[in-house]
């Protein structure tokens, strides 16, 4: 897996949520790329308590059984207490295989509004499944972005929705967010244009035409930058593929 799969996975776990709240075992993040998982801690993780159960490796059933921590006076211990099998009393647990890292909506957020340098409040929940990130500004206006998790990670402002994972991205060691994008979304709200698009359809549309009248040209007519033609019909050559 590469670094770049380990963000995607994260953020879709949290889409996949039913409250946008999800746990990642130690043991896990073990097997990622170092730097993937560093980024994370340092951006969108962190430290939660122990967990209170875990998978028991007294014999090959591979259950999923509850921990018991017993202190002693030197230290403490944890172990699974077996009611399936005569022959196994209790097996111990290393509190390593207990520890992980929460990953939620709230702090992707929140950590969205520092990258935007947005207005206070990101991160505060808006709806089911639905954080505030900020107020961004434009040329000329200012306008609200919300993160929404129903149905896959997307940012919402100015009547778009923008898939997360067109504009966030792992770049080197740090997470990158393309601002200027989003700019281009709060200077041509979607409302002028009547409605909403989902994000395929636009997609598809935007490589249609810019495949039929040059990447400059669509850029016009869409009111947005040239490269962000580009992410739309890389995305949409993604989907595509899938």
């Amino acid at each position: 897996m590469t670094g770049a799969e380990v963000i995607e996975t994260v953020l879709a776990r949290i889409a996949d949520s039913h409250d946008g709240n999800v746990y990642i075992t130690e043991a896990e993040l073990a097997r990622w790329p170092a730097v993937a998982v560093t980024v994370l801690k340092d951006s969108l993780l962190v430290a939660a308590a122990p967990a209170r159960s875990a998978t028991c490796d007294g014999c090959h059933r591979q259950c999923s059984m509850a921990v018991e921590v017993i202190e002693y006076a030197r230290g403490k211990s944890a172990f699974i207490f077996c009611d399936k099998r005569d022959d196994i009393a209790r097996v111990e647990v290393p509190f390593d295989r207990l520890q992980r890292w929460q990953a939620e909506g709230s702090a992707v957020a929140a950590h969205l509004g520092r990258m935007l340098g947005a207005a206070p409040l990101a991160g505060a929940l808006a709806g089911k499944k639905r954080w505030e990130v900020g107020r961004l500004r434009g040329r000329q206006a200012a306008e609200r972005v919300y993160l929404n998790g129903n149905g896959g990670l997307s940012l919402e402002l100015a009547g778009h929705s923008v898939e997360l994972g067109e504009v966030l991205s792992l770049t080197g060691k740090r997470l990158t967010l393309d601002k200027q994008a989003l700019i281009d979304c709060v200077d041509n709200p979607a409302a002028r244009r009547g409605r909403e698009e989902p994000a395929a359809q636009r997609h598809a549309r935007v490589a249609k035409l810019a495949a039929e009248k040059g990447v400059a040209a669509a850029a016009v007519a869409e009111g947005v930058s040239p490269s962000r033609i580009k992410q739309l019909t890389a995305e949409h050559r993604r989907r595509e593929r899938r």
